[in-house]
């Protein structure tokens, strides 16, 4: 697995105390089965919500909005966020 976050992701992370991550906050997460890529997922944080997609590695969207698959496991991480705390 490979994760990557937007400049809004890092500067929230070498700032000071949040109680949520910051509006356009983005992260992707590129996943590998086997060593070959497998699967690409990304969140962005719109507002007070986060807006969740899945791609197969041929484009094609597996899940997309707010869907039960995405949110069942992310509602436990802090504001939504499972690879990273929030910045005390």
């Amino acid at each position: 697995m490979e994760i990557f976050i937007n400049e809004v992701m890092v500067e929230a992370l070498a700032g000071g105390s949040l109680a949520a991550w910051p509006d356009g906050a983005i992260v992707v997460k590129d996943g590998f089965m086997a060593g070959e890529p497998h699967i690409v997922v990304a969140m962005q944080k719109r507002g007070d919500a986060w807006f969740f997609a899945e791609y197969e590695t041929s484009g094609e969207v597996v899940y997309s909005g707010d869907p039960h698959a995405c949110t069942r496991c992310h509602d436990d991480g802090d504001d939504g966020i499972l690879a990273f705390d929030l910045p005390r």
